[in-house]
């Protein structure tokens, strides 16, 4: 279908068996570069009572570890204030050998540029548009008019 990559959102639970989250990352690797494509790896952390900075940062590390660009929930385990994002940005900037960039969902809209950026001074490349830029639009009376205002700012 001519895509140059493929995406895959796999979701890490803390108090869950981590084989079988690698194992399907590993399969989706293999076919996106078997299609002579990018394979993207969007990883979601979850836990029961949160997830904490060495959690976050452990399953990162897993999740990344063979794709070519790593999508990753807004680096705010260890804090949402700046120097805290930047930190624990900076470690994962250090865990990888991709890439990463932050996902559009996880902090309120009104925060995600600040955290966007401190994210890269930790060495994120940006982020990736998904559903905190365009959600507005879907189900909008006109969706072209949203998408030009608020999804664009």
């Amino acid at each position: 279908m001519g895509a140059d990559a493929l995406k895959l959102m796999a979701i890490w639970r803390v108090d869950a068996p981590a084989r079988p989250v690698l194992d399907l990352i590993d399969a989706f690797v293999a076919l996106a570069h078997g299609a002579g494509s990018i394979a993207v790896v969007e990883g979601i952390v979850r836990g029961r009572d949160g997830v904490s900075r060495d959690a976050f940062l452990t399953a990162t590390a897993a999740m990344a570890r063979s794709a070519d660009l790593y999508k990753a929930q807004p680096p705010i385990a260890g804090g949402t204030d700046d120097a805290s994002v930047t930190a624990l940005a900076r470690d994962v900037s250090d865990a990888l050998d991709c890439p990463w960039v932050v996902l559009s969902t996880g902090v309120p809209e009104e925060r995600f540029p600040g955290v966007v950026a401190a994210a890269c001074r930790g060495g994120a490349s940006g982020f990736l548009a998904g559903r905190a830029i365009w959600g507005a639009a879907v189900g909008a009376a006109d969706p072209a008019t949203v998408l030009a205002g608020r999804s664009l700012e």
